[in-house]
């Protein structure tokens, strides 16, 4: 089954990130090799964020935390999914904005978003839990920031 956008969760849907998408952008995170213009923070200073995928579930599981991504892969069932091409920030730097966590136990979910109104009706309309703000991302090109899309 083809995945399915944020506005039509089923328990058939996973939300998957990528980098190389022609849809609307909703956070960037930045790339450590990047060169730093004007009031930016230096990239080599950002998080390498680590991903763990549930075959079982369906479901990407985004961290900076490696207790956090060890213990969703030896207690959760979750398989790492090797290599960092993304980093993040764990405070808030100029032009960052939060990266919201929620997660659906009912659809094995985890959902990512900048957009706080988005994230509320994930939680109230949609059964999400609130976990967390994940980190900080650029919401958008500034500081030569890489777009990701949420599909």
């Amino acid at each position: 089954m083809a995945k399915q956008t944020h506005s039509s969760h089923s328990k058939y849907c996973d939300v998957f990130y990528t980098c190389s998408c022609h849809c609307h952008s909703w956070f960037c995170f930045c790339a450590g090799s990047l060169t730093v213009p004007g009031n930016c923070r230096d990239p080599r200073t950002a998080l390498p964020l680590l991903t763990a995928y549930s075959v079982a579930g369906g479901d990407h599981f985004y961290t900076t935390s490696v207790t956090e991504h060890q213990h969703a892969i030896a207690e959760v069932g979750y398989t790492d999914q090797v290599g960092t091409s993304r980093y993040i920030f764990s405070s808030q730097e100029p032009h960052t904005v939060p990266l919201y966590r929620m997660f659906s136990a009912s659809i094995t979910d985890h959902f990512y978003t900048i957009d706080e109104v988005e994230c509320v009706f994930a939680i109230r309309g949609l059964g999400y839990a609130d976990e967390v703000i994940a980190e900080y991302v650029y919401a958008d090109a500034a500081c030569a920031a890489i777009p990701v899309y949420h599909l």
